[in-house]
């Protein structure tokens, strides 16, 4: 999806839960700002006490300066359109416990926060499967990892045995 159309709808979600909800007295609207990240396996994040002088961020959020009482909600460039709505729900509750003094977290009180915000109460990880390109491991069996870049254990794996059976690692390009 298209970075202005996601931070769009995001947005409006937030309004209308402002607009639903009792919130500007907890969090000014103002205070809230939305940045899309090119995040691989995260979804969302909510950052307390920050904001963001910079438009456009890549793999990481940078451009960060503390200022109280501003809120940003991070979205990733690759959310699926099904689940704007709810991750922005789902930041915007860990952004009001937090303004009303409660500790962060997926608590009890975001629990209730995200429930009555109409999301999931839970920590949502529908994360992707990373996409692994190499795997590192026993021959016999006894164990395997997957790897996305090629570490030294990849690269190295004769240099390494198995705990278990003594054999020595092998490792190998993912199909």
């Amino acid at each position: 999806m298209d970075k202005e159309r996601l931070k769009t709808i995001a947005e409006l979600e937030i309004d209308k839960l402002y607009e639903e909800f009792d919130i500007e007295e907890e969090i000014p609207r103002d205070n809230i700002q939305v940045v899309t990240v090119g995040w691989k396996c995260r979804l969302g994040q909510c950052l307390y006490d920050a904001m963001f002088f910079q438009e456009h961020f890549d793999s990481k959020l940078y451009g960060r300066i503390q200022e109280e009482g501003m809120y940003v909600i991070a979205l990733a460039q690759r959310l699926p359109a099904k689940e704007v709505t709810m991750t922005t729900r789902h930041e915007l509750a860990h952004a009001v416990v937090h303004a009303m003094g409660y500790p962060s977290g997926h608590n009890v009180y975001w629990k209730r926060m995200a429930k009555a915000f109409g999301t999931n109460p839970r920590a949502k990880n529908s994360r992707a499967e990373p996409e692994y390109k190499y795997w590192y491991g026993c021959p016999n069996g006894c164990w395997k990892k997957k790897y996305i870049r090629k570490v030294d254990r990849v690269r190295n794996a004769s240099e390494y045995t198995c705990g278990s059976c003594g054999s020595t690692c092998e490792s190998g390009e993912l199909e």
